[in-house]
């Protein structure tokens, strides 16, 4: 199952049962602009690959425990986000996505990418 562009439901599927679950970048390439983050949820068991395609900017650490996670538009996303260590709004294309990642302990991340796919390995 791969999930491309962050719809509706391709986001609930990424979220369901995303608390606890561990975040694990497993590579980036800066010659092809792309990131990819293992997931593995704690509930249900599930583990996902998460490849983000056309990465302008990032913000994750190696390894984290997700509380929570969202997907945004430059139009959408909430207007505390650009008080933080964001890019300038202005950098951002209209169709790139913004992946705001809560940590389980503290701290949000993100990553801007223009493609967002979700594959469920197991």
């Amino acid at each position: 199952m791969v999930t491309r562009d962050s719809t509706a439901d391709e986001l609930a599927r990424l979220r369901r049962d995303v608390a606890d679950s561990e975040w694990t970048v497993q590579a980036w390439s800066l010659e092809a602009n792309e990131l990819v983050v293992r997931v593995d949820k704690d509930v249900g068991g599930e583990i996902g690959r998460l490849v983000f395609g056309g990465v302008g900017h990032v913000c994750l650490p190696p390894a984290v425990t997700v509380a929570d996670v969202e997907i945004h538009t430059r139009a959408s996303v909430p207007d505390d986000f650009w008080h933080t260590s964001a890019p300038p709004k202005d950098e951002l294309g209209d169709a790139e996505r913004i992946v705001v990642v809560y940590g389980s302990y503290g701290g949000r991340f993100y990553v801007v990418a223009e493609t967002i796919d979700y594959e469920i390995l197991q």
